[in-house]
């Protein structure tokens, strides 16, 4: 009964109806940055199809760690190449994406497409985007 509803689940985490304008999006950043993917999720790029413009994919179930926790990070250093100085992590998350990029030295942008109002004390330097469309300048205003 379990692994039934766990299939259930999985398949409906990847039957995912993308924003407006996401592959576009995906695609302008392709061709100018390395991509890739950090999550604490169980949703499959392949699945739902976005995968090719990514360069690299990090779940938090093959490393055994996952955000905000550094080796996470670590991790994207090694498959990117790149140090933690020269990436910008995007997410939505306060404390998992934006605390944790940014204690960990990257750039970070919150995606607050709800538009909230930041739910800590302590506020990392981050920018914010509401929407698909202000994310590309705001990677490249870093």
């Amino acid at each position: 009964m379990a692994r039934e509803s766990f299939k259930i689940f999985y398949a409906g985490r990847n039957d995912v109806i993308l924003y407006e304008g996401v592959e576009e999006v995906l695609e302008s950043l392709k061709q100018k940055y390395v991509l890739g993917v950090i999550t604490n999720g169980n949703a499959d790029t392949k699945k739902i199809g976005i995968d090719h413009y990514f360069d690299f994919n990090i779940s938090a179930s093959d490393i055994n760690a996952g955000k905000p926790e550094p080796i996470i990070f670590e991790e994207a250093l090694r498959q990117s190449g790149f140090r933690a100085e020269e990436i910008c992590h995007v997410g939505d998350h306060p404390v998992n994406d934006v605390e944790g990029s940014s204690d960990f030295g990257m750039k970070s942008i919150w995606f607050n497409e709800k538009e909230l109002d930041w739910p800590l004390d302590q506020k990392p330097n981050f920018k914010e985007v509401n929407s698909w469309s202000e994310l590309e300048r705001t990677v490249e205003s870093f």
